[in-house]
């Protein structure tokens, strides 16, 4: 009864680990150097830095990373 009569509560996913780890091929499919440069939208320089970054654990990189991974998916699906 308790279970089904409780507040809601919210949970988060472990994005960060994932990215660092099963869900690592997302950033070597969608935030490939060489791919991000002939498109010639973001900084290649500095999507590389975010990267390196969040791969080496400096800094949690997971909420721009998640979205520029998100954003290639969506190009790339839509052919924009």
């Amino acid at each position: 009864r308790e279970m089904f009569e409780r507040p809601k509560q919210g949970f988060s996913l472990p994005l960060s680990r994932w990215l660092r780890g099963e869900l690592r091929w997302l950033i070597g499919e969608y935030l490939d150097r060489r791919k991000l440069a002939k498109e010639g939208l973001f900084n290649v320089d500095f999507v590389d830095q975010l990267v390196q970054e969040h791969l080496s654990e400096k800094r949690d990189r997971e909420a721009v990373l998640w979205a520029l991974i998100f954003w290639e998916m969506w190009r790339e699906r839509w052919g924009v």
